[in-house]
């Protein structure tokens, strides 16, 4: 998908998750390891997949299933997490209202979004050694 279409399909379509994927590790207690190399972002028709590419920008891919990108150990587990209330710090539903992400090597993805009453704001920042930050 082109990053003008994302820009404008995510203003015009309600977010219904946010998911991550990682592993967990089935030793001991069970414990899931983030890996936010990848963000997927869950709408009603469609799953868009949210990496940096190897031109150090933001990809926007239309996916049907996550799949397994990682080599785990056996004893692990390729997995997904639900991230929608940490980003969005709600668990009701958002209405994106603006979103800009810059043509410049490693630009962040900016979303603005009302929560009730309330205007936020949420970047997914491609710096990270370990993937996306998100402020």
């Amino acid at each position: 998908m082109e990053k003008n279409d994302f820009l404008h399909f995510v203003i015009t379509e309600p977010i219904r998750d946010i998911l991550v994927s990682g592993y967990v590790d089935l030793q001991n207690i069970p414990v899931f390891h983030p890996l936010y190399e990848r963000i997927y972002l869950i709408f009603d028709q469609i799953k868009i997949e949210i990496c940096v590419g190897d031109e150090s920008k933001i990809i926007f891919t239309v996916i049907e299933n996550i799949r397994q990108w990682i080599d785990v150990d056996e004893d692990d587990l390729f997995s997904v997490m639900s991230i929608y209330s940490l980003v969005f710090k709600t668990e009701q539903v958002i209405r994106i209202i603006s979103a800009a992400c810059g043509d410049s090597l490693l630009s962040g993805l900016k979303l603005k979004y009302i929560d009730g009453e309330a205007e936020r704001c949420v970047t997914f920042d491609p710096k990270n050694f370990f993937g996306f930050s998100f402020e």
